[in-house]
């Protein structure tokens, strides 16, 4: 479908997003929008990106085998994957 964000993600490249990417820069968009967003309050409990510091997508492999919950850390490795 169309973007719902066409200036920051143009449908061409909306349409090659996979999901959690989609859902990225929607949230980012209605960012932007502040106060006018009807999701601004949702956004607002959002964790910043300061938090992100030791993501799971920045575990080594060894550190990601210690949660001991193996889909879990093969998700992780793919999203890792897909974006370096």
């Amino acid at each position: 479908g169309a973007s719902p964000c066409e200036r920051l993600a143009p449908t061409r490249l909306w349409a090659s997003l996979d999901w959690h990417e989609r859902l990225s820069v929607w949230l980012l968009a209605e960012a932007r929008r502040g106060r006018a967003s009807e999701i601004c309050g949702y956004i607002d409990y959002l964790p910043s990106p300061a938090s992100f510091e030791d993501g799971l997508l920045d575990w080594t492999d060894a550190e990601l085998a210690e949660l001991r919950y193996p889909p879990l850390a093969a998700a992780v490795r793919e999203q890792r994957d897909s974006i370096r």
